[in-house]
């Protein structure tokens, strides 16, 4: 005999995670296992990616005022003698700040779904 699946609800308010290997419903995406696609399900993994970026900028002050910095710094850079490695330098710099930054907006949203009240720790967390 089988035994039926118990769809409890989390302890402390947490929200329902996703199980191993289930299909979530909204995204499409099947949990558990590597895509085994090929080069599609790279592309699409990209497009995922690309589609995180927009929607950080779209929601992230600090992320647009990152990104012109990075922008003016770049046109700045002409207006110097720059070897393609301090070129590199410079790209890899302002990669390093956007990253921090999608992180920094990966926690704060993570924080926001644990609690809608106000903690100490939460407060931490998003600093």
């Amino acid at each position: 005999m089988k035994a039926k699946k118990q769809n409890r609800e989390p302890e402390f308010g947490m929200p329902r995670l996703i199980p191993f290997r289930e299909k979530s419903k909204s995204a499409g995406i099947k949990f558990g296992k590597a895509s085994t696609k090929g080069l599609p399900g790279l592309f699409s993994s990209f497009k995922y990616a690309a589609s995180g970026f927009v929607l950080c900028v779209k929601r992230e002050r600090n992320m647009r005022i990152h990104l012109s910095a990075a922008f003016y710094a770049f046109l700045f850079s002409l207006f110097y003698d720059f070897a393609p490695g301090d070129y590199a330098l410079l790209a890899i710099v302002c990669g390093l700040v956007m990253f921090a930054e999608c992180v920094n907006t990966a926690v704060e949203s993570v924080c926001d779904l644990y609690t809608e009240s106000y903690s100490e720790k939460v407060m931490c967390a998003k600093d």
